[in-house]
C-alpha cells in the first residue's frame, strides 16, 4: 500500500510550517499547500525532579512554566522564584523552598488546590461593553488560529494599567499558562484583572484561573457544569459565549459585570 509522503517543509511564519498535501476536494485528491501548527517540547523541573512535560506550541515558553506553576497552585502569584532555562526545552525552577513545594506538588497530584476568594477583600466592577471588546480583541489578534486552524488564545487584561496581553498555543490550558505567566511578569494586579479564552470552561481550565486569583473569567464558547460548580465554590464571575450578543453569565462572584 503507497502512502503519500509530504514533500518538505518550511517555515512561513513562528509556530507553523508550511508543505504540500493532498486534499480531496470535490471527489478527488488534489495537492494544495497547507499551513500547520508547529509543536515543541518543554520539560520543567523543581532542581534536581521533574514535575511537568508539555506538548507546545515553541514562543513563550518562560511564561508557559511560570504560569503553570501559579495556576497549578504550586506558587502563588506574589511568590518570587527564579527559573534557570537550561536549553530551548528545558526549565529548572530553583529556590530554597524546595522540599515545601515538593510537598505541595505531590499533594496536587492527589487532590487539586484550590482557593476561595469569598474571602477576599477586593471586588472590582467592570461594563460589559469592555468585556466584549476584550474578547473582540482576542478573536482579531489572533494569528497562529487564523493560519492554522489548530491553535487556542487567551487574554489578560489588568484593569488598574488598562494594558492586556494575549497568547496563543496548540494546548487551551498552556495558552492560559502563557499569559498569567507574561502577567506577572508585566507585574498585572491579578486581584483586579478578567482573563478571556477561546477554549470551553472545564473544571480544569476554570481552577487554573481561580488559583491565580483571578476574579472574572469568560470565554467564546460555553462551559461545563463541572467548571460552573468550581466557579460558584471560589466566588469566581464566570461568563460564556462572549462571541454572541446574548451571552451566558454563569455565576457571580468578586467581579461585578455592569450594562452599557
Amino acid at each position: 500500500m503507497m502512502f503519500y509522503q509530504a514533500s518538505a517543509m518550511v517555515f512561513p511564519m513562528k509556530g507553523t510550517r508550511q508543505g504540500h498535501f493532498l486534499r480531496f476536494v470535490n471527489g478527488e485528491f488534489i495537492e494544495m499547500k497547507e499551513t500547520v501548527a508547529s509543536e515543541g517540547l518543554l520539560e520543567l523541573w523543581i532542581e534536581d525532579m521533574q514535575i511537568a512535560r508539555f506538548t507546545c506550541s515553541p514562543d513563550m515558553k518562560p511564561e508557559l512554566a511560570l504560569g503553570f506553576l501559579i495556576t497549578s497552585g504550586l506558587l502563588f502569584p506574589t511568590e518570587d522564584c527564579e527559573l534557570d532555562i537550561v536549553d530551548e526545552r528545558t526549565m529548572v525552577l530553583r529556590t530554597e523552598a524546595k522540599t515545601r513545594l515538593v510537598q505541595r506538588f505531590l499533594q496536587t497530584q492527589v487532590e487539586p488546590i484550590l482557593p476561595v476568594m469569598k474571602n477576599d477583600p477586593y471586588e472590582i466592577v467592570i461594563p460589559v461593553a469592555d468585556v466584549k471588546s476584550l474578547a473582540k480583541d482576542l478573536v482579531g489578534s489572533q494569528n497562529l488560529y487564523p493560519a492554522t486552524s489548530g491553535a487556542h488564545g487567551a487574554l489578560i487584561h489588568d484593569t488598574t494599567s488598562g494594558e492586556h496581553i494575549i497568547a496563543e498555543d496548540i494546548g487551551r490550558l498552556n495558552a492560559v499558562d502563557k499569559v498569567i505567566g507574561a502577567g506577572i511578569r508585566k507585574g498585572y494586579d491579578f486581584s483586579k484583572a478578567l482573563c478571556i479564552v477561546t477554549g470551553k470552561l472545564t473544571s480544569e481550565l476554570v481552577s487554573k484561573v481561580i488559583n491565580a486569583r483571578i476574579p472574572f473569567l469568560g470565554s467564546l464558547t460555553v462551559a461545563t457544569d463541572l467548571g460552573i460548580h468550581l466557579a460558584m465554590n471560589s466566588h469566581q464571575t464566570l461568563a460564556g459565549r462572549l462571541r454572541d450578543e446574548q451571552f451566558w453569565l454563569y455565576c457571580k462572584g468578586h467581579a461585578t459585570l455592569v450594562p452599557e
